[in-house]
C-alpha cells in the first residue's frame, strides 16, 4: 500500500488528539521508509504516523484487513478512531518503553468512505526505527490468504529442516565416526531457530514469552552458530580443502561475537550487524572458492555442493540488502535454506547409499547361496587379521556344540554354527590401524571398535533368511554381558538372545586361548578359572556349566583347528596344568 503518511516526530497523538487539533505535522513520508532514512531524524525516539484511506461506496460494509510488518520498538494502532492493537508499551522515555515486535493483521469494516489509520511507535532499543516494510490493504480473505500462505511456506520449510536435523542426528548416533552428520544436524537446528525468528514468525506464541533482548540475542547467536556448523560440515566433507587456520579463526570470531552479543544490549550490538555480516560473507566467499576448486578438480559431488552453497549465499546477500532497505524485494532466505538442506541431504544420502552398496550386493549373494558366502566372508575377516587364524571356524564349531549340549535340535544348532561364523563381520568396517594395533586401544579407538557390532548388524539385518536373521542377532548381541554391563544395549540376563549368549562363551574361550597382536594365549587352567569367575557376570551360568562339563569336546575342536601362527601353543597350554598338578 502506497500513499502519503503524515509523520509527527517526537509526538504521541491518538485519534481523539487529532480531533482536538493537537500535534504539529513534521512532514509527509511514504512507506516503507525507516526513520533512519528521513532527513533530520534518527532511529531513537517516538512518533505518530497517520494515513487516510478512501473507499468506494461499493466497498462499504465489507470486511477489510491491514497487514502490518514489524514495527521497531513498541507500537499501538487505531483504525477509524477505534483502538485495535498494542505491541509492548509505548512511551516518551526509554525506561517507559517495553518493546515487542510482532507482525499483525488487523480486521476492520469501513462504514464511510473516509477511514483514519493512526500508528504510534517508540523505539529506544533497535538500530532501526519505524515500520519495517510495506503495509498491505485488502479484503480480509485475500490478506488472510496471503499471510496464511507465507506462514505455511515457512512452517513447511522449518518442518522439513527440522526433520533433516533429526534424521542426520540419528545417522550420527548410529555411526559416530562420521561427524558430518552431526554438524549438518546442528546446522539444521540453527536454521530452524533462525527461520522461526524471521518472516511471519510461525512460533510467535513462543517468542512472545521471551524477553525482547533475549529474542534478538538468540536470532544473532543462531546465525553465527549455523555458519560455524556449516563450515565444520564442509570441513568433514572436503578435509583437504579447508585450512585449519581458517577454521580456527572462524571459531574464535564466532566465540567472540557470541560473547559480545550476550554481554551487550540490542541497542549496541545491533549497530555491529554489518560487522557480523562482513565476517560471515568473508568466510562464505572463502568456502565457495574452495568448493569451486574441488569441483574443478573433479571431487565427488562438487558441482551440487557448489551450486547449493552459491544459492544459499546469494539469498543471504540479497536479504541483507533487503532488510536494510537498499532496495525493495521479497526476502529469499527460505529459498536458500531449502536449497542447501535439500542439496546436502541428497549428497549425504548418496554417500550413505554408496557406503552400504557393497553390503547390499553381499546380501543378494547370500540369498542365492548362504553357506558359501558366509564362509567366504569369514575367510576375508581372517585375512584382515592374521593372528586370528582359524578363529571363525573354531567359534562356529564351539557354538554348534554348545547349542547341542543346551538341547537345541540339530537343525537349529547348524543355524547357530553358520550364523556364528559372521559374528565379527562388522570388523570389516573397522580400520586396519585399530584392528591390528599391538597393545591396548585408546578410549576413542575402543569406542570405534565397539561399533563393529552395529556395523555387522546393519549389514545382516535386511535379509529374511533364517540364518541371516540369526547372524544379525549374534553380531549385535555377542558382546552383551549377563549382568548388563556389555554393549551396545546393556542387555541383562535372559533379555540377551540365546544365540548371543552361546557365541559370547565360544568367542571368549577362543580369544583367550589364541595369540593376538596385543596379547599371548592364556593357559587352559587360567581360562577355566576365568569362566568360573565370570559365571553370572559376563556369561550365562547354565551355559558355563555345560561348557566346563564338556570341556574335552571343545578342546578336541581346538586341536583340530590349530593356528599355524602359534606353533608353540600346545606347549604353552599344557605348562600351567603341569605346574597346577
Amino acid at each position: 500500500m502506497t500513499g502519503q503518511w503524515e509523520l509527527y516526530w517526537q509526538q504521541l497523538i491518538d485519534p481523539y488528539g487529532f480531533r482536538q487539533h493537537q500535534g504539529e505535522l513534521t512532514r509527509f513520508t511514504t512507506q516503507p521508509k525507516l526513520w533512519n532514512d528521513e532527513e533530520g531524524l534518527n532511529n531513537v525516539g517516538y512518533a505518530t504516523m497517520r494515513l487516510h484511506l478512501f473507499f468506494h461506496e461499493s466497498d462499504l460494509g465489507k470486511q477489510f484487513a491491514l497487514s502490518f510488518p514489524r514495527i521497531f520498538g513498541a507500537s499501538q494502532i487505531w483504525i477509524g478512531g477505534e483502538y485495535k492493537i498494542s505491541n509492548g508499551v509505548v512511551g516518551l522515555y526509554k525506561h517507559q518503553v517495553k518493546p515487542l515486535e510482532r507482525m499483525d493483521t488487523i480486521l476492520f469494516t469501513p462504514t464511510r468512505p473516509y477511514v483514519e489509520v493512526v500508528v504510534q511507535a517508540s523505539n529506544f532499543h533497535h538500530r532501526k526505527g519505524g515500520i519495517d516494510g510495506a503495509v498491505k490493504l485488502g479484503l480480509e480473505p485475500d490478506i488472510q490468504s496471503i499471510t496464511l500462505k507465507q506462514m505455511l511456506i515457512e512452517v513447511i520449510v522449518a518442518g522439513g529442516v527440522l526433520l533433516s536435523a533429526i534424521y542426520h542426528l540419528l545417522l550420527y548416533i548410529m555411526r559416530r565416526a562420521d561427524y558430518s552428520h552431526l554438524y549438518f544436524s546442528l546446522f539444521s537446528f540453527c536454521i530452524v531457530v533462525t527461520v522461526s525468528f524471521t518472516g511471519t514468525k510461525p512460533i510467535n506464541l513462543v517468542t512472545e514469552m521471551l524477553s525482547y533482548q533475549l529474542g534478538y540475542k538468540l536470532e544473532y547467536i543462531h546465525l553465527f552458530g549455523s555458519a560455524l556448523f556449516l563450515f565444520l560440515f564442509y570441513n568433514e566433507m572436503y578435509p583437504s580443502r579447508i585450512h585449519r587456520s581458517a577454521l580456527r579463526v572462524l571459531k574464535w570470531l564466532t566465540a567472540a561475537s557470541i560473547i559480545l552479543i550476550l554481554a551487550t544490549p540490542v541497542s549496541l550490538f545491533g549497530f555491529l550487524a554489518f560487522l557480523f555480516y562482513a565476517i560471515l560473507i568473508s568466510f562464505s566467499v572463502y568456502l565457495m572458492i574452495q568448493l569451486l576448486r574441488s569441483y574443478i578438480q573433479g571431487e565427488s559431488h562438487g558441482l551440487i555442493t557448489f551450486i547449493t552453497l552459491a544459492i544459499f549465499f546469494a539469498t543471504f546477500i540479497h536479504d541483507i540488502f533487503t532488510k536494510n532497505f537498499y532496495f525493495q524485494s521479497y526476502e529469499l532466505h527460505l529459498t536458500g535454506v531449502a536449497s542447501i538442506v535439500l542439496g546436502q541431504s541428497l549428497i549425504l544420502a548418496f554417500r550413505f547409499s554408496q557406503m552400504h552398496s557393497k553390503v547390499e550386493s553381499l546380501l543378494l549373494e547370500v540369498n542365492e547361496n548362504q553357506k558359501e558366502i558366509i564362509f567366504t566372508l569369514s575367510e576375508v575377516a581372517e585375512k584382515r587379521s592374521q593372528e586370528t587364524g582359524y578363529h571363525v571356524k573354531r567359534v562356529a564349531e564351539y557354538s554348534k556344540l554348545l547349542a547341542l549340549k543346551y538341547g537345541l535340535p540339530e537343525k537349529e544348532a547348524e543355524t547357530v554354527r553358520l550364523a556364528s561364523s559372521m559374528h565379527d563381520i562388522g570388523k570389516l568396517a573397522i580400520p586396519d590401524t585399530i584392528l591390528n594395533k599391538p597393545g591396548k586401544l585408546t578410549t576413542e579407538e575402543y569406542s570405534l571398535m565397539q561399533t563393529h557390532v552395529l556395523e555387522g548388524y546393519g549389514m545382516l539385518k535386511h535379509s529374511n533368511r533364517e540364518v541371516m536373521k540369526a547372524a544379525a542377532t549374534i553380531a549385535l548381541t555377542h558382546h552383551e554381558k549377563y549382568d548388563g554391563t556389555g554393549y551396545p544395549k546393556q542387555l541383562k540376563g535372559k533379555d540377551i538372545p540365546l544365540y548371543g549368549r552361546i557365541v559370547a562363551v565360544a568367542d571368549v574361550f577362543d580369544a583367550l586361548g589364541s595369540d593376538r597382536v596385543y596379547k599371548q594365549a592364556w593357559g587352559l587352567q587360567q581360562i577355566i578359572d576365568y569362566f568360573e569367575e565370570q559365571k553370572g557376570r559376563h556369561f550365562d551360568p547354565e551355559l558355563v556349566d555345560l561348557f566346563l562339563r564338556h570341556l574335552s569336546d571343545f578342546l578336541a575342536i581346538r586341536d583340530r583347528y590349530i593356528d599355524t601362527l602359534q606353533g608353540e601353543f600346545e606347549m604353552r597350554r599344557s605348562r600351567p596344568l603341569e605346574r597346577k598338578a
